[in-house]
């Protein structure tokens, strides 16, 4: 399991609680460090303050954790254009 909280909205909310499958299915099969690097806050939008970490919780704490699921996953189209 991967917890990830960001350095300025943590004191008001609590960390976040992902599935390593789920976000190697988003980022890849990337390095904790490089995760975040690459995640931004759902919250506030930065991204120059996230923290990750992997844990494995003991029993009671996995009952108390909420973990987020991938449900899907949406690519926006954004036009290009060239002049000419």
């Amino acid at each position: 399991m991967v917890w990830v909280d960001c350095g300025y909205c943590h004191d008001r909310h609590s960390r976040r609680y992902y599935d390593p499958g789920d976000l190697i299915k988003v980022f890849g099969d990337v390095d904790v460090s490089r995760l975040s690097r690459a995640m931004k806050c759902e919250r506030c939008g930065r991204n120059d303050n996230i923290e990750c970490d992997v844990i494995v919780p003991v029993a009671a704490e996995r009952a108390r954790i909420t973990v987020r699921r991938l449900v899907k996953i949406e690519v926006r189209k954004r036009p290009v254009w060239r002049d000419g």
